[in-house]
């Protein structure tokens, strides 16, 4: 909103369920030239903590919040002007914003799991958008994560597309029986649990160890795959990092959690405590622990991938691979960028989970594929 020269810069909402995040540092103080683009401040989130950049270009005419308060989505943390106001005319925007809207409420309402039960236990998932819409998205996270690891991503998409995101077997709130932990076995999970939906095409999003389940699913259902899109995946010629996997099962502790979860970002600041705190928390209970250790030696142990042959396997579908340059846990493959420039899409300057860190550009190759381009 701008009222003559003075542009109110409210605190966003990233992903589907952030209802509030705290200022954690100013970048500016008042008074300041700031561009559009440039980092206003940060903010941490219940799962993620990034920087803020300026929505405006202007002067820095008031800064509303201290920093370590908890701010609801919505409301007004800072105030920008193209020349300096007066103090009357920053209070009146102030006073604007003073009560939020009736319907401020509606964009931050809760999001309601679903659930279905299957013969090999209960499935929990998150799902947006047009439930009879033609395009239907099929989420998979990887090794340790939730549906949650998809929330930035799935926010960014359009309605008109019916988007699922499930939590894997042994994963958030879904059973914990596996089978031996394997790609094959939870891959027949997850076919059980599309079945239930009654889906005949779907597109296929995975992440990590998600993208060998997806590429069991279309082994064994080729007709169910409408197109594949792989994010980081251990195939290729790509290497798992050890220490990443053994790291993750043997914590216990947030203080041991927390450098393995940091190992997942370019920038470990980014890692935010509930972040550390939910993961230590999901695989607390014995039966999960013991689901993500058998996932972790099926995973560890698995043949070494065959570059040559899953580069046909892409080939053969409508496939495209996207990969952070800065991936510590499944570097890229640098021979890629000259096999499979086609296939190739490189975020610079992200880490293992670029739809978490660049949410937006992410979505935006996802778009042109979900179109065809």
């Amino acid at each position: 909103m701008k009222t003559n020269n003075i542009r109110a810069v409210l605190m966003p909402k990233w992903g589907l369920a952030m209802h509030e995040g705290t200022i954690s540092a100013w970048h500016v103080a008042e008074g300041d030239r700031i561009e559009e683009g440039a980092p206003i401040c940060d903010i941490e989130t219940s799962k993620i903590a990034n920087e803020f950049e300026s929505p405006f270009t202007g002067d820095v005419a008031r800064l509303l919040v201290v920093e370590g308060t908890l701010v609801n989505v919505g409301d007004l943390i800072a105030v920008i002007a193209d020349s300096k106001p007066t103090d009357a005319e920053v209070d009146a925007l102030i006073a604007e914003y003073a009560v939020p809207p009736k319907d401020a409420a509606d964009d931050s309402a809760d999001l309601s799991l679903k659930s279905v039960a299957l013969r090999s236990g209960v499935i929990q998932y998150l799902e947006t958008g047009d439930e009879n819409a033609a395009t239907v998205v099929l989420f998979v996270h990887g090794f340790g994560g939730d549906h949650t690891n998809w929330g930035l991503l799935q926010a960014e998409l359009p309605e008109t597309i019916r988007a699922i995101a499930i939590d894997l077997p042994g994963h958030g709130g879904s059973d914990k029986a596996v089978g031996n932990g394997t790609a094959k076995d939870i891959a027949r999970i997850v076919l059980e649990f599309v079945d239930a939906l009654n889906l005949k095409s779907v597109h296929l999003v995975a992440h990590s160890f998600g993208t060998n389940i997806v590429a069991a699913m279309v082994v064994a259902r080729p007709e169910l795959c409408a197109s594949l899109t792989m994010i980081a995946p251990p195939a290729l010629g790509a290497t798992v990092n050890r220490d990443y996997v053994e790291g993750f099962v043997a914590a216990r502790r947030k203080k041991d959690m927390r450098p393995v979860i940091e190992m997942l970002f370019s920038n470990p600041a980014m890692v935010g405590r509930t972040m550390v705190n939910d993961a230590i928390t999901q695989f607390r209970d014995d039966d999960a622990h013991h689901a993500i250790g058998a996932i972790a030696a099926a995973l560890l142990s698995a043949p070494a991938s065959d570059p040559d042959r899953d580069l046909a396997f892409l080939r053969g579908r409508r496939a495209i691979l996207v990969w952070g340059d800065c991936d510590l846990v499944v570097p890229m493959p640098e021979k890629l960028r000259s096999t499979a420039p086609d296939l190739l899409h490189v975020i610079e300057g992200t880490g293992h989970m670029p739809h978490a860190e660049q949410p937006t550009k992410v979505a935006e190759i996802l778009a042109k594929h979900l179109n065809g381009r």
